[in-house]
């Protein structure tokens, strides 16, 4: 008898336990849930966001409380993807500071909820701030591979501390990047990256005599592991052309300066010219001088070869930049595209297509060269102050390339990032720093 107690007594207790261990694991359950709903939420805002979606069309309705934010929820009533067990999950967002373009800082907040009939409901909250991301974080970007042959220099540089061959201006802070998980970055001959390399899977490859390293890397390491990723994502979208009538130029063969004298600005004070046909062919010692804020749309190829070059400088007292945007195929040899401003983001070359993109000799380039879905072949001893984005990258020779650390600090990128991510844990009345909040859709906290 009083055995058969001890044993009633010890299966009530296993049996308790049992179904304790059974209630933690289901909390635990729609917990993670919760959460994840929560990251869904942040990923739904990020996606309207980052396509100028964020309206009624896609679900979004104006809050309750401020007519300048935007809530939306996303039921699972309905929808069985949607139905955990005995939940069903729910999604509420929020996103405020935010209008089409805005560079400003914009908050995502976000709620994960499984509701249950006759029970609690467990929530989980998010607010997520995120910004524009810099159209060239990176001195290198590829969609696919990036190879090295010869005695290669990657380094960086402040184009507002002066120029790139100051010693005292050399950082090791640029960035080698290829978005493929199979592609890597080959690091052969005699190549130098001062800086870091990404990757979005595949480990790069340092040859006998390459090295990949930073300031504080020890004497004698050719690969330095805390300068390497292997989870790189990013998107590289197509540039989009100005708008507006172009001015048409035809062929350009000649010596010519841009602005013309009686030529009209567009409406935001920039020139915007076309070839029409024929493109520019910068040949002999032939010079295309720009000398304001010009916008040049090319139908046909860019060919720059002997002593022909693109010349950024100013007349009087005059601020040039330019955009060039290609069509064709872009050869950049001679003497180059040279920038008396010394600012790489006052001189970008945009490639429209897949034609191939050549620079080679021994020319200058200061400024960004944007092809993401071109081959980028860069051949001599060129030598680049600014970035690269291409769809695949090769230098062969002795080229240098220095990354002016100001384009990372340029937000011009279509694209918003992460810049911070906080769980809110706190009772939304207790004034905590991460009190949940309580405003229109989340009044249910």
């Amino acid at each position: 008898m009083v055995f058969a107690a001890i044993l009633a007594v010890m299966a009530v207790y296993f049996l308790r336990h049992a179904s304790t261990e059974a209630l933690l694991a289901t909390r635990a359950y729609h917990l993670s849930t919760a959460l994840n709903l929560a990251e869904a939420g942040v990923d739904e805002a990020m996606l309207d966001i980052n396509n100028a979606n964020v309206g009624a069309a896609t679900g979004w309705r104006t809050a309750t409380d401020n007519a300048a934010s935007w809530v939306k929820l996303i039921s699972g009533a309905s929808n069985p993807n949607y139905q955990f067990g005995a939940g069903t999950g729910n999604i509420f967002v929020r996103i405020d500071n935010w209008t089409a373009n805005t560079t400003a800082t914009v908050t995502v907040t976000s709620a994960g909820q499984v509701a249950f009939t006759g029970a609690a409901a467990v929530n989980r909250q998010l607010v997520v701030k995120v910004a524009k991301r810099p159209a060239q974080g990176a001195g290198l970007l590829s969609k696919g591979g990036i190879t090295f042959n010869g005695n290669i220099v990657i380094d960086s540089y402040n184009s507002q501390l002066g120029v790139p061959n100051d010693p005292a201006n050399r950082t090791d802070q640029v960035i080698v990047a290829t978005t493929s998980a199979t592609a890597t970055v080959a690091v052969g001959g005699n190549a130098q990256i001062y800086g870091y390399v990404a990757t979005g899977g595949a480990q790069p490859t340092v040859g006998p005599n390459g090295r990949i390293y930073g300031a504080s890397t020890a004497s004698g390491v050719k690969l330095d592991p805390t300068r390497v990723r292997n989870d790189f994502v990013e998107n590289i979208p197509l540039p989009s052309l100005p708008a507006g009538a172009a001015i048409n130029l035809g062929a350009v063969s000649s010596n010519l300066t841009l602005p013309r004298a009686g030529d009209s600005p567009q409406v935001n004070g920039r020139y915007l010219y076309t070839d029409s046909t024929g493109g520019v062919q910068l040949n002999g010692s032939t010079t295309l001088t720009i000398s304001g804020p010009v916008d040049l749309i090319l139908t046909d190829n860019l060919q720059m070869n002997s002593h022909g070059r693109i010349l950024l400088t100013s007349v009087s007292g005059s601020q040039p930049s330019m955009n060039l945007y290609a069509y064709g195929e872009v050869e950049i040899a001679g003497d180059g595209l040279q920038n008396t401003t010394n600012v790489p983001a006052k001189a970008n070359v945009y490639c429209m297509g897949s034609a191939a993109v050549d620079l080679k000799s021994d020319m200058d380039f200061t400024g960004v060269l944007y092809a993401p879905n071109a081959a980028i072949q860069l051949n001599g001893n060129g030598n680049i102050n600014g970035a690269l984005v291409g769809n695949a990258i090769t230098f062969n020779g002795n080229p240098k390339l220095h990354y002016d650390i100001q384009l990372g600090g340029s937000a011009t990128s279509p694209y918003y990032a992460v810049k911070s991510w906080v769980e809110l844990t706190d009772g939304s009345t207790t004034g905590q720093p991460f009190a949940r909040d309580r405003r229109d859709p989340f009044t249910y906290f």
